[in-house]
């Protein structure tokens, strides 16, 4: 039988070294995949993101809900993670929410983010909110990558003085989510010629001269004489919407785009509403109103809860000044008109869409109304990670909305906005607005590439329309009569929103009726 050799103590070191190798090996090929996997599902946005917080609260107004719960997916996919949950408060309307936030914001679960209404929003919400610094987001290359628009409305410049050197720092109001433009639906039924200027809308329909009238002309401060129109029909077509504004939920802006082309866009603000040159472009709009095209004459449909939507798909109106999401008014403009066995025939069939009319023949000169809204962020969000922001998931949020693909998600449930970012603008979608609604419509429809889209300053959005609605349907309203009151009463309740103790002082709101006077809503004088 062979020798059984004894084990040196020299051969068991060797068998461990090895061993001990071989088990290094393997726990590093082990941990390499483990990182792999774990590390290949972040993307570069989210390495090293650890937030603390797995909630994000949003506050909006009238929004898709649907929209948020694909952003939500679309963000966790950007920081590489499956657990943060978007928390979004969907308010109806602009007034609850802004009667809602003051108390939200002194309590312990104010929201992170907040959406705020362009021309003039921020006047509220700048008291609640952080404008964005470089040091939270990178946006050095935001006017070449965002239409001109929203350089011009959301990026403004502070001076800092330094050691005899003073330096200026950008900052960023908040993110855009899409624009609408102003335009025209028409029925090619009731029109020779699509109209692009103002001042041939009276001429398109081809009425029967009646009677002469005089109306006032607000460039000479004059009076005109017309020729009242009237088709073959008892009844005049009204050739636009311009006029009552219960009936003509967006009056106000259109008479603020009015104004933007008429005196220029820097005449933009609503303190200048009293103004020799609003006042004209006041008197303006009211001549469209009652020559030749007199809305009066539907004052009892107007009564019976109709509105120029109504009236237009039952073909007393030619044209409709809006915006591409008006389709949702028309389509149930249209299910009325069929309860009421009034739909204008082939409605549907002659229903077109043009760019808004202007007051320039000149492209250059050429200039559209923009309504948009942008997502700011609050200064105490309850989620935010102030100590370090890396880990803050709420300027990770403010981060992917301004990426391609954040901005994506807002074009693509809300069809009817144009994308912010001008390489989405250069390649122009074909997609319906809508793939439900009978006709066919694409936002592009209203879309000028080189025209110059402007934002009106209103001060509050709602309260601005709110109070032109009212004052031009004021039996015998005139701009004199009606202009220096509209501006008490916004200046008033501006100050009332962002400064109540100035207001408190400054301000007093009249509930009676003044002597004499026609004037049916609370009119706000200086003390």
């Amino acid at each position: 039988m062979a020798e059984i050799l004894p084990t040196t103590p020299e051969t068991n070191i060797r068998k461990w070294i090895f061993i001990g190798i071989v088990m290094g090996i393997l726990f590093i090929v082990v941990a390499f995949f483990v990182f792999m996997a774990w590390g290949g599902s972040r993307t570069a946005a989210g390495k090293g993101f650890d937030p603390e917080s797995k909630q994000i609260i949003l506050w909006t107004v009238g929004m898709d809900v649907k929209m948020f719960i694909d952003l939500n997916k679309q963000f966790n996919a950007y920081v590489g993670r499956s657990d943060i949950k978007l928390d979004v408060k969907n308010f109806a309307s602009f007034t609850d929410y802004i009667d809602v936030l003051p108390r939200a914001m002194q309590s312990s679960t104010p929201p992170d983010i907040v959406m705020v209404p362009n021309h003039g929003g921020y006047r509220f919400f700048d008291q609640y909110v952080n404008s964005l610094g470089s040091n939270m987001v990178d946006f050095t290359d935001f006017e070449t990558r965002f239409h001109k628009l929203f350089f011009e409305e959301l990026v403004f410049s502070e001076t800092i003085k330094g050691d005899g050197q003073d330096r200026i720092v950008q900052w960023l109001r908040g993110v855009p989510i899409g624009f609408e433009p102003m335009g025209m639906y028409y029925n090619r039924g009731l029109l020779q010629k699509v109209p692009t200027l103002w001042a041939t809308l009276p001429e398109i329909l081809k009425p029967e001269p009646s009677e002469e009238i005089n109306v006032p002309d607000p460039e000479e401060n004059t009076l005109l004489t017309v020729s009242s129109t009237k088709w073959e029909k008892k009844e005049t077509i009204a050739f636009t919407n311009l006029g009552y504004g219960a009936a003509t939920p967006i009056a106000p802006d259109i008479l603020a785009l009015l104004t933007i082309q008429k005196k220029g866009p820097s005449f933009t603000g609503y303190t200048s509403v009293n103004s020799t040159d609003s006042r004209a472009i006041f008197e303006y709009y009211m001549a469209f109103r009652r020559v030749p095209n007199n809305l009066s004459q539907f004052e009892p449909q107007f009564t019976e809860t109709l509105t120029t939507t109504d009236l237009f798909v039952r073909g007393k109106i030619a044209t409709l000044i809006w915006y591409p999401s008006t389709y949702q008014d028309i389509e149930i403009a249209l299910q009325r008109a069929r309860q009421d066995n009034e739909l204008a025939p082939d409605f549907l069939k002659n229903l077109r869409i043009t760019t808004v009319p202007q007051d320039e023949i000149n492209p250059k000169k050429q200039v559209n109304f923009a309504k948009y809204n942008y997502l700011a962020l609050t200064k105490n969000g309850a989620n935010r990670n102030t100590k370090k922001p890396s880990n803050d998931p709420v300027i990770k949020l403010i981060q992917f909305l301004l990426t391609q693909e954040g901005q994506d998600v807002f074009v693509k449930h809300a069809s009817y906005m144009l994308p912010t970012q001008n390489t989405a603008l250069i390649e122009k979608n074909d997609t319906k607005i809508n793939p439900d609604i009978e006709f066919s419509m694409t936002v592009w429809d209203w879309y000028v590439a080189d025209q110059k889209f402007v934002a009106y300053d209103m001060g509050m959005p709602h309260l601005f329309r709110s109070i032109i609605r009212q004052a031009l349907d004021e039996p015998g309203t005139t701009a004199s009569s009606v202009t220096a009151f509209v501006s008490s009463y916004l200046t008033c309740k501006v100050w009332q929103l962002t400064d109540s103790a100035q207001y408190a002082s400054s301000c007093l709101c009249q509930t009676k009726l003044p002597v004499n006077r026609n004037n049916y809503w609370p009119l706000c004088v200086y003390e």
